[in-house]
């Protein structure tokens, strides 16, 4: 589609993340982790609206770009990483977000990481309200 055309995006205001650094990183600190592609579309409009989120909670967002982990070239695409591949697919998660690893590849997807457990998240370019709203009901709070 047209939105899908190749797109890339600035990602400086975040931290770039790999798969295996999410337990490390969730273990005492609850998370928010966003999931991109160079490429995608929706991830670049969806970049405006994650930058003032980290700005208005005053928290780290945490980059995950899934061009380390997939080969978007071939067709059928092919996992590059498999170890971060079989992370993230077999990440634990509560009983409200139970199966969302089953759309890991959809981006952009927004994740919420507390001591190892996906608690929160949400697939797709959400509006700034919406968004806000989903963090703030998992503990997120505007400065």
């Amino acid at each position: 589609t047209e939105t899908e055309q190749a797109t890339t995006y600035d990602t400086s205001a975040f931290t770039k993340v790999k798969a295996q650094d999410l337990e490390k990183l969730s273990k005492k600190d609850t998370i928010i982790v966003w999931i991109g592609r160079q490429g995608c579309g929706f991830c670049s409009q969806y970049v405006p609206t994650i930058t003032s989120i980290g700005e208005k909670l005053d928290e780290p967002i945490y980059y995950l770009d899934l061009a380390d982990i997939f080969d978007f070239s071939t067709n059928p695409v092919t996992i590059l990483d498999e170890e971060a591949y079989d992370l993230l697919v077999n990440f634990k998660t509560d009983g409200d977000n139970e199966g969302v690893m089953k759309e890991f590849g959809a981006t952009p997807m927004t994740l919420v990481i507390k001591k190892n457990k996906i608690v929160g998240n949400y697939v797709g370019a959400y509006d700034e309200a919406t968004a806000l709203e989903i963090l703030e009901d998992e503990g997120f709070k505007q400065k």
